[in-house]
């Protein structure tokens, strides 16, 4: 594999690096700020089945790394031989990565690097109608 061919995919893996290691527990918040970018720039001029590939392996590195609990609780607990807590966790991330593919597409990705546009009202809106019902939201 070239360099230009495997360039992406790294790039979509360090971004989903990036995101766990910026989630609660590693608490590297500054790292966020780097996700958007890494896999815009792992997605630029990728289409169709092998954009979904390389923004599912984003999704797979952040949940594979964010969810160890999955391994402990399979193998520790609930006596699960360690082969097959790895194939549960390896399951859930696909699952989870997956999910993040569909939930932010390609499509969006590139609207939102755009300016924020509708999202921004979409955002907004949604900002005001959670801050408006305080008694909906009991934390």
């Amino acid at each position: 594999m070239t360099r230009e061919r495997l360039r992406p995919w790294l790039l979509a893996a360090g971004s989903g690096v990036a995101m766990a290691l910026a989630l609660p527990g590693p608490g590297i918040v500054p790292l966020v700020l780097a996700v958007p970018g890494l896999l815009r720039r792992a997605l630029t001029g990728v289409h169709g089945w092998r954009a979904f590939r390389i923004g599912w392996l984003a999704g797979f590195a952040q949940w594979v790394i964010a969810v160890p609990w999955v391994y402990i609780v399979l193998h520790r607990h609930g006596h699960f031989h360690a082969a097959l807590a790895v194939l549960a966790v390896a399951l859930v991330a696909g699952f989870l990565g997956g999910a993040v593919v569909v939930a932010l597409s390609y499509d969006h990705l590139r609207k939102l690097a755009q300016g924020f546009g509708e999202y921004f009202f979409l955002l907004a809106a949604a900002n005001y109608r959670l801050g408006a019902d305080e008694e909906a939201v009991k934390w």
